[in-house]
């Protein structure tokens, strides 16, 4: 996470530096009875060591800063204050390491609880993280599922069809390098499956997406997943447990895409039975 606040990171090192000099300096009587050679190298020493002290709590204040600010978008289901905080740090961030992808990521996931779905493609379709050198499946992964999720909320179905093989090829070259990833990938293909099934008409398993319900940790998944969960149980001629989710969903705010839409569907529902 140091990536988002360079110069905060730079800061840090050069004060840990100083206080590695001056502590250097403190002790020199002892340092210098080392003799010439000896006495630069501990005071070069002391200079490095302050300088990854300052490094790793830079590390910390990072995680700090962005934890804060994703939880305005995760927890709080606050897109447009995340936005506004956070695309003046993310334009400082250089394109050549795996938190540009990160934090642009983030942004169009942003963009999808404000239902702006164009401007969230416009910002993945625009990523190149296959060019990382450091965290590129990594990197590639949370792209190719956020395009996903964009293609299935707009109803593409030929480029989510085209994008769930494309999840697929990651998880199995994932397998074997870096399984925790692997397995977060397979749920994003068992998600994607069954709600591309569904959006073609096909066999799906409602009750996967009751679970996404149920363990939804943030209030954009929980409301998207809400509203396809109502589609679905109305599909299936159960109208008084999709109109209690689109309820719930609508709960979620006027601010959200998922609020939104689920009032927009409750009253076509209600036109339909009129």
């Amino acid at each position: 996470m140091i990536a988002y606040f360079k110069l905060q990171n730079n800061l840090c090192m050069l004060v840990g530096a100083v206080i590695g000099f001056v502590l250097a300096v403190l002790n020199y009587d002892s340092i210098s009875q080392k003799g010439g050679y000896a006495a630069v190298f501990f005071i070069a020493l002391f200079v490095m060591i302050g300088i990854i002290i300052g490094r790793v709590v830079s590390s910390r204040l990072a995680n700090r800063r962005v934890r804060k600010l994703t939880s305005l978008l995760y927890q709080e289901g606050k897109p447009q204050e995340f936005l506004d905080k956070f695309k003046p740090i993310a334009d400082k961030i250089p394109n050549n390491v795996v938190e540009y992808v990160d934090a642009r990521v983030k942004m169009a996931y942003a963009y999808e609880g404000l239902g702006e779905f164009e401007k969230g493609l416009q910002i993945v379709e625009a990523l190149e993280p296959e060019k990382l050198k450091l965290h590129m499946l990594a990197g590639t992964s949370l792209t190719e599922n956020q395009k996903m999720r964009l293609y299935l909320l707009t109803e593409n179905l030929e480029q989510s069809e085209h994008q769930l093989e494309r999840l697929k090829e990651l998880q199995q070259e994932a397998e074997g390098r870096a399984n925790t990833l692997a397995r977060n990938l397979a749920e994003c293909v068992k998600l994607a499956e069954n709600w591309l099934n569904f959006l073609r008409g096909e066999s799906y398993n409602p009750d996967y997406i009751q679970e996404e319900v149920q363990l939804a940790g943030n209030r954009i998944h929980k409301s998207e997943m809400q509203i396809l969960l109502a589609r679905m149980r109305r599909s299936e001629g159960q109208e008084e447990a999709a109109k209690q989710l689109l309820k719930e969903a609508a709960e979620s705010g006027e601010g959200l895409y998922g609020g939104r839409r689920a009032r927009q569907l409750a009253e076509e529902w209600k036109q339909d039975r009129l």
